[in-house]
C-alpha cells in the first residue's frame, strides 16, 4: 500500500511538472509562428502592394496556431474599419490571441499595428522588420532559457514529492 501511495505522489509531482512547462513551450511556439507571419508580411508587401485585409488573409493561410487565428480575426474585423481605427482593431486582435506573451512583446506588436497603413511602404517594411528582429531576439532568449526552465519545472515538484515520500515513510 505504501508503494502505491509513493507512486501516486511521484505521478502527481510529474504531472504538475508537465503543467508548469506547458506555458513556456506554448510561448515559444507562438513566438516562432509570429516570426514566420512577420516574414510572410515582409515578403508579400515587398513583392506587390496589397490591402491590409488581403495581406491578413494571405498570412492567415500560410501560418498556423495563434498567428493564424490572429490574422484571420484581423481580416474579418477589418470590415469595422470605419467604426474603429485600424490600430484599435489590431490591438484587440493582439490582446485576444497572444495572451501568453509578455507585456513588452504585446506592446511591440501593438506598436507595429500603429505603423501599418499609416506611413510609406518602405517605413512599414522597416517597422515590420524591426518587430521581427525584436521577436527573434525574444524567441532566441526563450529557447536558450527553456532547458533551464524545464529542469526547474521538473526538479522542484519532484523534490517536494520525494521529501513527502520520505516524511510519510
Amino acid at each position: 500500500m505504501k508503494i502505491i501511495g509513493c507512486l501516486l505522489i511521484l505521478l502527481s509531482g510529474y504531472s504538475f511538472s508537465i503543467e508548469l512547462i506547458k506555458p513556456i513551450k506554448t510561448r515559444i511556439t507562438q513566438l516562432n509562428d509570429l516570426c514566420k507571419g512577420l516574414e510572410i508580411m515582409i515578403a508579400e508587401l515587398s513583392s506587390r502592394p496589397c490591402t491590409m485585409e488581403e495581406l491578413a488573409c494571405i498570412v492567415s493561410d500560410k501560418c498556423s496556431g495563434q498567428t493564424k487565428r490572429f490574422f484571420h480575426e484581423l481580416s474579418s474585423s477589418i470590415v469595422h474599419l470605419g467604426e474603429k481605427s485600424f490600430f484599435d482593431i489590431w490591438s484587440e486582435c493582439v490582446s485576444i490571441n497572444f495572451k501568453k506573451f509578455s507585456s513588452m512583446q504585446l506592446d511591440l506588436i501593438r506598436t507595429l499595428g500603429n505603423m501599418l497603413g499609416v506611413y510609406e511602404l518602405s517605413e512599414q517594411l522597416k517597422a515590420i522588420q524591426l518587430c521581427l528582429d525584436s521577436m527573434r531576439i525574444e524567441l532566441n532568449q526563450e529557447k536558450d532559457n527553456y532547458p533551464t526552465s524545464k529542469k526547474l519545472c521538473f526538479a522542484c515538484p519532484m523534490s517536494i514529492s520525494a521529501m513527502l515520500i520520505v516524511v510519510l515513510l
